[in-house]
């Protein structure tokens, strides 16, 4: 029965490609497909997405370990802008957060929640948060 459950989601997130802004859930709710809705963010090519929250890390592990974790939980790691917007929105819990970003072969960007933005070892022990960016319509 998971298993059936787990497909269902799946092609419900698959079929989620976008939003539109009449549609947002509140803040914290629910959205369709899986995760909650924290908030909206503007890519550099000028997409507004819905931030949407797809699982916080209940371990420290490596970057690698992070990035792989989100991808298993619906989503991918956050950005630092995302991680630094929902560090204020929504106050996450103490400690720091590995970036999507990568800064070099053995570093890569992370947040903490205090609102630092730092680069560390890959290999280090911190935080995750997975998303979806689901890019909003009219």
């Amino acid at each position: 029965m998971k298993a059936k459950t787990k497909a269902v989601a799946t092609a419900v997130q698959a079929a989620l490609v976008t939003l539109s802004f009449a549609t947002l859930p509140i803040l914290g709710g629910d959205v369709a497909g899986g995760g909650t809705f924290h908030g909206v963010i503007t890519q550099k090519d000028g997409t507004h997405c819905a931030v949407v929250i797809m699982g916080i890390a209940d371990k420290k592990a490596s970057h690698a370990d992070q990035v792989t974790w989100a991808k298993t939980v619906g989503g991918e790691l956050a950005p630092r802008a995302v991680l630094q917007l929902l560090i204020v929105t929504m106050g996450l819990p103490t400690g720091w957060y590995w970036a999507a970003e990568e800064y070099g072969a053995s570093t890569a960007w992370y947040c903490s929640s205090n609102g630092n933005q730092l680069i560390g070892l890959r290999s280090s022990q911190g935080g995750g948060v997975s998303v979806r960016l689901i890019p909003l319509v009219a």
